[in-house]
């Protein structure tokens, strides 16, 4: 419609102008990706992490269509071995941040005697993300065709659980009822940390003895829906349900500070 609007035939598409990966990020498709796709909070947030911190470092002056397999199979391999991107320095808002993460990867360096690189999984994200850029970018005109990016191998994650013996004597070494309580909720339902800061009283159900897990504060921030996006409905045990009545309040949220606030990660 726009081509007709002015005058132009379907054998004549738009020429667009051949955009740097950085450009077309901040100026096309940024400002476009958080809102059009219904995006959680922290994918959103995951995504601008990885194109500030390692995609923009490495990649943000080639043109869409320099970026190639084996520049991107170089930047793979600079985060195997640094953890980060040898070209390009952080942005000022987060040159704090960056610094406090550079001391702990040389402590741990020293104290290692080995350097510490991104794991496969967070390149595979790092991946993911810079494949979803390039396939907009094809699909909006700005690049003619999705280039070859290079396979992320991530092994099964290997598990620890706490075996039932165990679970009873960290419940034990409580020194009152508010840890009690804490413990026992993810250990009863297996929920994340996320989800047990935004368990609220309105989620449980005393007279089924059901916890109705909807949402979740992930990095305690704001509230967001599951990680799966899905509800679930997990029974409570007799003694979770004790352990909640001890610590029954007034308040929105079950796991909250003195003042009312709701816990943070750290806690």
């Amino acid at each position: 419609i726009e081509r007709a609007l002015r005058g132009q035939s379907d054998e004549e598409p738009e020429k667009k102008e051949v955009l740097t990966l950085a450009r077309f990020i901040d100026e096309i498709w940024w400002p476009t990706y958080p809102s059009g796709r219904g995006n959680r909070p922290t994918t959103i947030h995951e995504k601008e992490g990885h194109i500030r911190l390692h995609l923009k470092p490495a990649l943000g002056q080639l043109l869409l269509t320099e970026v190639s397999a084996q520049k991107v199979t170089a930047l793979f391999g600079d985060l195997r071995t640094l953890g980060h991107s040898r070209k390009g320095k952080p942005p000022q808002e987060g040159l704090k941040r960056r610094r406090r993460e550079e001391e702990k990867i040389r402590t741990t360096r020293e104290r290692n005697r080995k350097p510490r690189g991104l794991k496969d999984k967070s390149i595979r994200n790092i991946r993911t993300a810079l494949s979803t850029i390039l396939s907009s970018a094809v699909e909006w005109g700005y690049l003619a065709a999705m280039p070859r990016l290079p396979k992320v191998k991530v092994d099964d994650p290997q598990w620890e659980w706490y075996r039932a013996e165990e679970a009873k004597l960290l419940v034990a070494a409580v020194r009152d009822e508010w840890e009690r309580a804490l413990l026992l909720f993810p250990l009863a339902t297996g929920a994340r940390m996320g989800e047990q800061i935004a368990i609220r009283w309105g989620d449980v159900d005393w007279q089924s003895r059901m916890i109705h897990i909807r949402q979740s504060a992930p990095g305690g921030k704001e509230i967001a829906g599951t990680k799966s996006g899905r509800h679930r409905a997990v029974p409570l045990t007799p003694e979770l349900v004790g352990a909640l009545r001890a610590i029954e309040h007034r308040g929105e949220f079950v796991f909250v500070n003195e003042d009312g606030t709701r816990l943070r990660p750290g806690q």
